[in-house]
């Protein structure tokens, strides 16, 4: 970071067919633990975020969260209605859910008063 400017994380998975791990596990996995190592960079992002937008008071309206909640509720539904051979709403799907786990291990090392919701 302190040379480029960027960071780099690369995370990868076992590719082959073992169904212990279903891809929705391993992208779980993945996000979890790209939350659990950057955590700082997450918390700074965030502020900067907050920054940029203007949030009032530093918080997102009710509005705009309320839209991001019906949004992944809308790429759930499509993701359990579209067949399993489509490959759009299967891979939507995934990065949701390793956006989720990035989340829930950000929110496992952080301070009480820096914890984040999905929005």
């Amino acid at each position: 970071m302190e040379k480029t400017g960027w960071d780099y994380l690369a995370i990868s998975t076992y590719q082959g067919d073992d169904p212990k791990y279903t891809d929705e596990i391993k992208v779980y996995t993945m996000g979890f633990l790209e939350g659990y190592l950057t955590f700082k960079r997450i918390w700074n992002h965030y502020q900067n975020c907050n920054a940029f937008f203007n949030y009032p008071d530093g918080k997102m309206p009710e509005n705009t969260k309320e839209f991001l909640r019906e949004n992944r509720k809308w790429i759930e539904a499509m993701h359990q209605n579209s067949s399993s051979s489509d490959p759009y709403w299967a891979h939507a799907w995934l990065v949701y859910r390793q956006y989720e786990g990035l989340i829930d291990a950000y929110n496992s090392v952080a301070d009480s008063d820096k914890k984040l919701t999905v929005e």
